[in-house]
C-alpha cells in the first residue's frame, strides 16, 4: 500500500500517517518490520509510524464524533460513557458502539 502512495504522491507536498496497534507484539522490532517495508518503496513517499501502545480504538473512542460521521447508526450511549484515557476494554467499548450485537457478538464468532 506504501508503495502506491510513493508513485501517486511524488510530486505532492505530502506526507502519509500510519497508525497502528501495537497488540502482543515487541514494539523494536513492529518498527524496524514497518521502517523495512518502507524502505523497499520506490518512491518513498514521506512517511510517519506512530505506534498505539495500549490500544489503537482508544484513539478511535477519543472523537465521538468522528465515530459518529463514520457509524451513524453508533450507540450514543456507549460512546458518550466512554471516559479518555480510562482502563475499560476499549475494543469492546468500540465493538459495542459500532457492531450490530456488539463486543459479545464478536467473541461468540471468535
Amino acid at each position: 500500500m506504501l508503495r502506491g502512495y510513493g508513485k501517486s504522491l511524488k510530486n505532492l507536498a505530502a506526507s502519509i500517517v500510519v497508525v497502528v496497534d501495537l497488540d502482543n507484539k515487541d514494539c523494536i522490532s513492529f518498527k524496524k518490520e514497518m521502517i523495512d517495508i518502507l524502505k523497499a518503496c520506490h518512491p518513498k513517499p514521506k512517511t510517519l509510524f506512530r505506534i498505539a501502545i495500549e490500544e489503537g480504538e482508544a484513539w478511535l473512542l477519543g472523537d465521538s464524533n468522528a465515530v459518529k460521521a463514520a457509524y451513524p447508526k453508533a450507540a450514543e450511549q456507549v460512546l458518550n460513557n466512554y471516559v479518555q484515557d480510562s482502563i475499560c476494554g476499549t475494543w469492546e467499548k468500540l465493538a459495542d458502539a459500532v457492531s450490530p450485537g456488539g463486543s459479545h457478538k464478536l467473541k461468540k464468532m471468535g
